[in-house]
């Protein structure tokens, strides 16, 4: 028996993420656990525990937090204090649930993989995650390991965008690795 499933993810070894994907029947509950940005896919991620949890009707959500080794201390403190706010939406624990003091819906992403490998140089830093950027902002340059030539500019998608997970410092990648993905702006609503 199982009444409510929380899925954790982080963006892995090296990229780093921030945000939460919300459904609406259990919207109160990834709203509730505080990140800034919540992404509304118009279908659930084929191949996560969210296709049967929605079949059988169990409230459920997942979190995108952390990851790339730069700011755990950080996405630790943002996942503990996450999980106590799901907890008190659902009277597990008593007190008020602490939410930032904006968040923001989005309902289109892009995931940006590059399709060379080589040394990944980010234009884009972690203190941009959560940020703005604008149409064809240089992101990031994969470089040849061996003749030191850009081998692929990445560059932001949208005419706005919003940094939802980066790389942050200089790296190998290989190609089809998450490199980044940004939120197209012009879909962001208030939460």
């Amino acid at each position: 028996q199982l009444d409510v499933h929380v899925d954790l993810h982080t963006g892995g070894i090296f990229p780093t993420v921030d945000y939460v994907y919300v459904w609406e029947r259990s919207r109160e509950l990834s709203v509730a656990f505080g990140s800034r940005y919540l992404f509304s896919p118009s279908q659930p991620y084929q191949g996560t525990f969210s296709i049967p949890a929605a079949h059988k009707g169990i409230p459920f959500f997942t979190a995108e937090l952390g990851g790339g080794s730069f700011l755990d201390a950080h996405y630790i403190e943002h996942g503990v204090r996450g999980i106590f706010n799901v907890m008190r939406q659902l009277k597990m624990l008593d007190g008020d649930v602490v939410r930032p003091p904006q968040q923001t819906i989005v309902t289109e992403m892009a995931v940006i993989r590059p399709r060379f490998g080589g040394v990944l140089y980010p234009e884009i830093t972690l203190d941009r995650l959560g940020a703005e950027v604008r149409g064809g902002t240089l992101l990031g340059r994969v470089v040849s390991p061996y003749t030191f030539d850009t081998l692929e500019e990445i560059r932001s998608p949208f005419e706005r965008g919003i940094m939802i997970l980066l790389r942050g410092g200089i790296m190998r990648v290989n190609p089809g690795d998450y490199g980044y993905m940004v939120a197209n702006a012009a879909t962001a609503r208030p939460a």
